[in-house]
């Protein structure tokens, strides 16, 4: 199916050649390497930003997190905000979030450097 729609994309576009895909190394296998500690300090950033509730499950998507977790790094995703159409053509975040997350990375970030382990 991705390939007929690349290759429609492709014509209908006039583009030179239809694009290649390449499936090898590709997974999308649900990924999930978030110690206690990492969960702990994502939801005490989120709270101190007005978050009331962060549920952290598998990543269910494509990313780089699952060479994170295949040598045992802790690690999760947490996305920019309050998104729509998850992996879909109109997928898409809510600009007014931004300012928010940006607090939830900064105290994650000092937390983090400071040594805590929540």
């Amino acid at each position: 199916m991705l390939m007929d729609e690349g290759a429609k994309h492709a014509q209908a576009n006039n583009y030179p050649c239809s694009p290649v895909f390449s499936w090898d190394g590709f997974a999308a296998e649900p990924v999930s390497c978030a110690s206690e500690w990492l969960r702990e300090l994502v939801r005490k950033a989120a709270q101190h930003n007005g978050i009331p509730e962060v549920r952290i499950g598998p990543s269910t998507g494509t990313s780089d997190m699952r060479h994170f977790a295949a040598r045992n790094i802790p690690c999760l995703l947490y996305g920019p905000g309050r998104g729509f159409n998850p992996h879909r053509p109109d997928e898409h975040f809510l600009l007014d979030d931004l300012p928010r997350m940006m607090g939830v990375y900064l105290d994650m970030a000092v937390d983090w450097c400071n040594g805590s382990r929540v």
